[in-house]
């Protein structure tokens, strides 16, 4: 417990310097052919007692992840990469964010409301949310395509999240322009 805290109650002030993700990526799928410099860092404030509130933040500080296969070494282009919570007053509000060259543009945003009793959310909590994915060159993807076969075209992803924490409910479209899809041979 912090000091001055009083009795059932804790904080946490922490901070995660750079960390390396490559290795730990390399132990978790050794086939995979994950690599790079990428390292992350991040925060949490976190405060337990007769609420609960939370600030934390992991999120890209420097670096890429690179994917080795026969066909060499492709780069993701890595300019963003951001997952965030900030929970206050019975509302917990998640956050994401990932760009790059070959990835396209991730972002989300959702949310849980609990009830004025309840400290962590319950099956019944209801949650909403939205999730967009766009990749505006899918050509970009070649890297990641089994030899000889080749993407084009332009690519969006919106879904909307409802339902509850225990039975999330995900609705969406997806819109394409200019798709194709080739084998060399």
């Amino acid at each position: 417990a912090g000091a001055g805290t009083a009795q059932g109650e804790a904080t946490l002030d922490a901070e995660l310097e750079p960390l390396a993700v490559a290795p730990g990526l390399g132990r978790l799928q050794p086939a995979a052919g994950l690599g790079g410099n990428l390292t992350l860092a991040g925060h949490a404030r976190v405060s337990i007692g007769a609420q609960f509130s939370a600030d934390v933040v992991l999120e890209r500080n420097s670096g890429d992840l690179t994917l080795t296969d026969d066909t060499g070494t492709t780069a993701f282009g890595l300019t963003d990469l951001r997952f965030a919570l900030a929970a206050q007053d019975g509302t917990w509000h998640f956050t994401q964010a990932l760009a790059g060259g070959n990835l396209g543009v991730l972002a989300g945003a959702q949310s849980l409301r609990l009830t004025a009793d309840a400290r962590w959310p319950r099956p019944d909590t209801p949650m909403e949310g939205v999730l967009e994915w766009r990749i505006a060159d899918l050509g970009a993807w070649a890297p990641f395509t089994p030899p000889g076969w080749r993407l084009s075209g332009m690519l969006r992803t919106g879904a909307a999240l409802g339902g509850s924490f225990g039975a999330p409910q995900l609705t969406g479209e997806m819109t394409g322009s200019g798709l194709a899809l080739r084998n060399l041979l």
